[in-house]
């Protein structure tokens, strides 16, 4: 469990499921994902969020509403064969901090607790809003690349590199 200012993050149980399913079937979340995924890999990916050990994958709950408002996962990029940082929050919280505030604090856990190396997130390039935020949190264009019938940027963040804009915000 991780612990911010507004919000608890929690590892992923089946009593999440139908949040899941709620969030990744709802069109505006889904804009720049590629739209909402078919039932079946719905049910396969929440059974591999139950059942694999590996992979880090949480939901993120609002303190004073004890709503559900987000979720965040590190796993296995399957195009890159890296790690890979990914999220995504109910349209009502956008815009209000929700996702830097936890976000950031699972890239502190991930590089200090976990040892990773370097983490990527992949974000389609005309979701503005995703990379400023992915900019905020210190992580830069690696590069872009067609994926999914669009234009994707990849961007990456080193442990040493994260620690540095951690000093550089706490200075």
């Amino acid at each position: 469990m991780i612990i911010t200012k507004r919000c608890i993050i929690t590892k992923f149980e089946k009593e999440h499921a139908d949040f899941y399913y709620n969030l990744v079937t709802d069109v505006k979340v889904r804009k720049y994902l590629g739209g909402v995924p078919s039932e079946k890999h719905i049910e396969e990916s929440i059974n591999n969020f139950i059942t694999n050990s590996v992979n880090m994958i949480w939901v993120v709950k609002e303190k004073k509403s004890e709503e559900l408002i987000g979720f965040i996962a590190i796993d296995k990029s399957e195009q890159f064969q890296q790690d890979e940082i990914s999220y995504e929050f109910l349209p009502n919280c956008w815009g209000q901090g929700y996702a830097i505030e936890t976000i950031s604090e699972v890239l502190e856990y991930a590089f200090k607790t976990e040892n990773k190396h370097e983490l990527i997130a992949i974000t389609q390039s005309k979701n503005k809003r995703s990379r400023n935020l992915l900019e905020k949190l210190g992580l830069r264009i690696k590069m872009t690349e067609i994926m999914f019938n669009e234009e994707q940027s990849i961007y990456q963040i080193s442990k040493d590199q994260f620690l540095m804009s951690c000093e550089n915000r706490h200075a």
